[in-house]
């Protein structure tokens, strides 16, 4: 049917589903969704086409173009530092497909700031205190996040970055659980059975601090650490983003 109807010249495509993308500095991008069968036959009609224009294309051009991708643009953009081109501003001043660079004589491709500003308002989003929902459905949420994230900025030469938000994201989950167990008594019993003195305990379970400063004191550090939360499932940001620098 389909076949027939692309023969005689009548096939049309269906309306799109649109879309709108959030831009990172305001306003929105506007994307159609083309439905299975038109999409189906755009891939088709690319296969047939590429091979025939791709190669009039521009050598400087990486979008959507088989074997290139935005990376090999970001490490283009570095030979040229290298090299010692600057054009329009200081390339550690400039964001370029979410990357930047550091201002060193041998330069590295770093994280741009702005991308780590929006990665952390997503995180403040997952793991608000005001959102009750069961902590392993949270930490399913952010690894599926962590996994997406890492698998495009793992081009950044900057592990300590990795590390520095591995450490947030821990802080953000102990203020959450802090707030789950909500009762001093509830805390005072959940800090004793993590091995927690039965002193130091009922001190910091009837405490009056603030969320955010207790998710940073010794106590809960020691009560819910690294190895707390990676018996719980979440995933790390550094140790995603060493197994994917070494593939």
């Amino acid at each position: 049917m389909i076949r027939c109807a692309l023969e005689e010249g009548t096939y049309e495509p269906c309306p799109v589903r649109r879309v709108e993308i959030p831009k990172p500095n305001g306003g929105v991008r506007l994307l159609g969704i083309p439905t299975v069968t038109d999409r189906f036959i755009q891939q088709a009609i690319a296969q047939v086409l590429t091979p025939i224009f791709d190669p009039s294309f521009s050598e400087h051009s990486y979008g959507f173009r088989p074997g290139r991708r935005g990376h090999d643009a970001v490490k283009k953009a570095k030979q040229y530092i290298q090299e010692g081109y600057t054009w329009v501003d200081r390339p550690w001043r400039r964001k370029f497909l979410g990357f930047s660079f550091t201002p060193n004589k041998e330069p590295k491709i770093r994280i741009a700031k702005e991308s780590i500003r929006r990665m952390k308002q997503r995180m403040r989003t997952m793991t608000s205190r005001s959102k009750p929902i069961p902590m392993l459905e949270r930490i399913e949420q952010l690894n599926q996040y962590i996994r997406g994230w890492c698998g495009y900025f793992s081009l950044a030469e900057t592990p300590s970055v990795f590390k520095e938000l591995d450490g947030w994201i821990r802080r953000r989950l102990r203020m959450c659980q802090w707030k789950e167990w909500k009762l001093p008594r509830t805390r005072v019993r959940k800090l004793q059975s993590l091995g927690v003195p039965k002193r130091k305990a009922y001190e910091w379970g009837n405490t009056r601090k603030k969320y955010w400063r207790v998710a940073a004191s010794p106590i809960l550090h020691k009560a819910l650490g690294n190895s707390y939360w990676e018996s719980q499932g979440l995933k790390s940001l550094y140790q995603r983003y060493e197994s994917l620098r070494q593939t």
